[in-house]
């Protein structure tokens, strides 16, 4: 598949699932999906899998925040795990997805997330 290709297709589900404007809730599922396919599309499958995936509500008094990543990491060992934490209800699929940022910092979806 050709990278046009896969745009168009990226494309194509991003405009199916953002026209719904009801109170999205988190799926694990929906994660791995959406992972998968930005993984390939936008960074041709050089990010590896997260070690774990949490959904929860992110208390932090300073920022809000919509999701994080936290690093975990064993000098000694050499080795890291990187987890996924991801608020258990968004206002929209769109504000679900519409965080994720390509390698020159351009937006996947098109538009404003509101």
């Amino acid at each position: 598949m050709s990278k046009t290709q896969k745009k168009l297709r990226i494309k194509k589900l991003f405009k199916q699932d953002f026209s719904v404007k009801k109170k999205y809730k988190t799926t694990y599922s929906d994660i791995k999906k959406y992972f998968e396919i930005i993984n390939d599309v936008v960074f041709d499958n050089i990010l590896s899998p997260f070690n774990e995936i949490k959904i929860k509500y992110i208390k932090d008094r300073k920022v809000k925040c919509w999701g994080q990543v936290c690093i975990f990491e064993w000098k000694r060992k050499g080795t890291r795990q990187y987890h996924l934490e991801m608020l258990p209800e968004y206002p929209t699929k769109k504000r679900f997805c519409g965080h994720f940022r390509t390698r020159n910092g351009t937006p996947l979806s098109n538009g404003k997330c509101r």
